[in-house]
């Protein structure tokens, strides 16, 4: 899609906001000889900047399958294993690359999580129903997502891995958006992959501020999408989720720095005053 694409043809599925300074005009007002004057002068303010994940089309779904097929068989010529001849080699000598416990819980997860698509599908005229399921199946994937992600290292150096790696890219160039007056333009310059790539090269290169702080949101969201979060709904889910554990993360650390401060002051309680100390020595 190109930067002049009809902005009715772009969804937008997730966005987030990436803080970054900026020179504005500030505008205030002050009365002299009874007229209300403006006064205009620029300021450097910290202003959000909007980017987003667009909805992917069928082309570009049918562009990604050939450029994951392109790349995995690039791999294999080069002579890096598929998955499944490692995942074989895994299990004649451990028995599997997860635990029975993970196995049990990971079928469970995968069964309740059909369910729940059956019912997606049953539900399809009633919209409060279906978010409602969705919320469900996202909450499903955030826990099968961690499962794979604790595992992966192991196949780190598979064609797969490495076509998927190569594919996260081709969606993070395609896929993340930014907003300029109002409208939605592709953040990475170009009319084809390699010219994309060339862009953000650049900005590595350049060591572009902006792109400094977008790339880990970036790289989070996008692989976030390769794993099946898709929707705004399953988004949000993954959002909240985020929020809860931050909101977690702060409430221990302050509990934490509460605890030790009580602990310093009952340190202090039992050591004798430097004055009490000093008042002992002019007496003596």
């Amino acid at each position: 899609m190109t930067e002049h694409a009809n902005q009715k043809d772009i969804k937008i599925i997730h966005t987030w906001t990436i803080p970054v300074f900026k020179n504005v005009e500030e505008v205030t007002e002050k009365e002299e000889n009874g007229q209300i004057i403006k006064i205009s002068r620029p300021v450097r303010k910290e202003v959000p900047v909007k980017m987003g994940i667009k909805k992917m089309t069928r082309r570009e779904r049918s562009e990604a399958d050939l450029f994951y097929g392109v790349k995995y068989n690039h791999y294999i010529n080069l002579g890096f294993n598929p998955r499944a001849v490692l995942v074989n080699k895994l299990i004649d000598i451990s028995g599997g690359t997860l635990s029975e416990k993970e196995r049990l819980r990971a079928a469970e997860l995968y069964s309740k999580k059909s369910e729940y698509e059956y019912d997606l599908i049953r539900a399809k005229d009633d919209e409060k129903e279906r978010k409602e399921i969705q919320k469900k199946i996202s909450a499903i994937n955030a826990v099968l997502i961690d499962l794979s992600t604790e595992n992966e290292a192991v196949f780190s150096q598979t064609a797969d891995s490495r076509a998927q790696n190569q594919l996260n890219t081709w969606l993070a160039l395609t896929l993340t958006y930014i907003e300029e007056n109002g409208k939605w333009k592709p953040y990475f310059k170009g009319e084809t992959f390699e010219e994309k790539e060339a862009f953000m090269w650049k900005l590595e290169e350049d060591e572009d501020e902006f792109y400094g702080k977008c790339f880990e949101k970036v790289s989070f969201y996008i692989g976030l999408f390769a794993r099946g979060v898709n929707t705004p709904e399953q988004f949000a889910v993954i959002e909240e989720e985020l929020k809860k554990q931050l909101e977690a993360k702060k409430e221990t650390e302050a509990e934490s720095q509460k605890s030790d401060a009580e602990e310093v002051k009952k340190i202090d309680e039992k050591e004798v005053p430097l004055a009490e100390v000093d008042q002992k020595e002019t007496v003596t």
